[in-house]
């Protein structure tokens, strides 16, 4: 039985060596995550939110999420002008994502966003009910290395719907990027 054993380990033994290390094979195509907000209601949660559906596009083994303080760093230096103003485009992008290193950007610059109670609208109902003000102003830039791809959506919305029949601001924001980030890989858009 000794024997036996010792002849398996020796097998095995054999086998790690000759096998290649597999981890190495994984590519390590980084892509920058980025948000600005301008309106002070991204929380760390909503940043997570928005963070999960470019994982879903760029995921893990093909891809590796970066979303470091040099990554905004090396952003905002490059959108931002001496009056805060943003300017982005493609030209940008590929700037960006060739200092980062990254081989995907996707960028997004929240100018406006939160949902406010609103009481008794004449016009709509006289009985007094609750409506909900949503707002949503944001822009979202994504570009892609390979091919020199580049797009853009610009989210203006302002609405008011009955209490209970809004959807947050987050959750759209969500989706939109999403559908963005698909739009420039060419898959499904999931809304």
């Amino acid at each position: 039985m000794k024997k036996f054993n010792g002849l398996l380990l020796a097998v095995l033994l054999t086998i790690v060596a000759i096998v290649p290390n597999t981890a190495a094979a994984f590519a390590d195509q980084p892509v920058a995550f980025v948000v600005f907000d301008n309106s002070g209601n991204v929380t760390q949660q909503v940043y997570k939110m928005w963070r999960e559906p470019v994982r879903w596009a760029y995921h893990f083994p093909d891809f590796k999420l970066v979303d470091t303080d040099r990554t905004k760093k090396v952003t905002e230096e490059n959108i931002f002008t001496g009056h805060g103003k943003s300017v982005v485009d493609q030209s940008v992008t590929r700037k960006i994502a060739e200092e980062i290193p990254a081989e995907a950007l996707v960028l997004v610059i929240v100018h406006d966003m939160y949902e406010q109670m609103v009481q008794g609208m004449i016009w709509r109902n006289e009985d007094g009910s609750t409506y909900v003000r949503t707002v949503l102003n944001a822009d979202i830039y994504v570009y892609r290395k390979d091919g020199d791809r580049f797009s853009k959506k610009r989210i203006r919305e302002n609405e008011i719907k009955e209490l209970g029949n809004q959807t947050a601001p987050e959750e759209t924001m969500k989706w939109a990027i999403s559908k963005q980030v698909n739009i420039m890989e060419n898959r499904p858009v999931i809304n």
